[in-house]
């Protein structure tokens, strides 16, 4: 009985098949062979459809492009702050090697110069750069002295 059903089912969609078929091929032989508007219609979607795939592609490839752009700014922004970085800190070693070349004896006649003017602040801040040159003061190190300075820190030292 399943036996005699399933043959009967395969021939219901052998059948089908068939006109399914016909048809296609009937469609076909009409765009093939239909009036050369009818034709030209069809080939202008092919045409069409061809392009809004190209389209798409193309977009993708953009958005991909950009997230590539963006992920090397970053990355480039990130190389720039670790230069910068590097930078300072070499300018902070040289600084320091070359404080470390300072004759002692120097700077401890230009530092009793200092304190002993105590009351004469412009023979005072005029040894401020001679001091800064000695030690090397970097700009962060100026900005404290003149911070200092206005404040009258200095003064306070006896």
């Amino acid at each position: 009985v399943n036996k005699e059903r399933s043959q009967q089912r395969i021939k219901e969609l052998t059948s089908e098949l068939d006109i399914v078929t016909e048809r296609a091929e009937k469609l076909q032989d009409e765009v093939n062979h239909g009036k050369p508007a009818e034709r030209r219609i069809y080939e202008i979607a092919q045409l069409q459809a061809r392009r809004d795939a190209e389209v798409r592609r193309m977009t993708t490839e953009i958005e991909s492009l950009r997230k590539t752009i963006r992920s090397m700014e970053d990355r480039e922004a990130q190389f720039a702050a670790q230069r910068d970085d590097l930078m300072a800190e070499i300018n902070d070693f040289e600084r320091s090697r070359k404080r470390s070349r300072v004759n002692l004896d120097y700077l401890k006649n230009i530092m009793v110069k200092f304190l002993a003017f105590e009351g004469h602040e412009s023979e005072r801040k005029a040894l401020y750069p001679v001091i800064g040159t000695v030690l090397q003061f970097g700009p962060s190190d100026w900005k404290a002295v003149r911070a200092a300075s206005s404040s009258s820190w200095w003064s306070t030292v006896s």
